[in-house]
């Protein structure tokens, strides 16, 4: 699923760049979510505050999922299908 709510986005600190792809994501393990930018491989962690951010790339440390807390997790595009769980949690300010 696809963000939306640009201003808001840049307005909360992510870096926008013009041809940012932003969607929501979701821990594979526990489905906490997160906003992604598949342009730039970053990765918001706290809705409230986007300058808080990681590269997702395979040299980058690896985090603890903030949901479920494993070292070793993944996350996956929230389907469209699923947009009530995103306009219901922390991240429906973006979509």
């Amino acid at each position: 699923m696809k963000a939306s709510n640009f201003t808001e986005i840049e307005k909360r600190g992510a870096r926008i760049c013009g041809n940012d792809d932003l969607i929501f994501v979701a821990c594979t393990k526990c489905g906490q979510q997160y906003l992604y930018n598949q342009e730039t491989l970053v990765l918001y962690t706290d809705p409230q505050d986007l300058s808080i951010s990681e590269l997702n790339i395979a040299s980058a440390d690896s985090s603890l999922c903030i949901g479920c807390a494993d070292p070793n997790w993944d996350f996956e595009e929230i389907p469209e299908l699923k947009k009530h769980e995103v306009e219901s949690g922390l991240w429906r300010w973006a979509c």
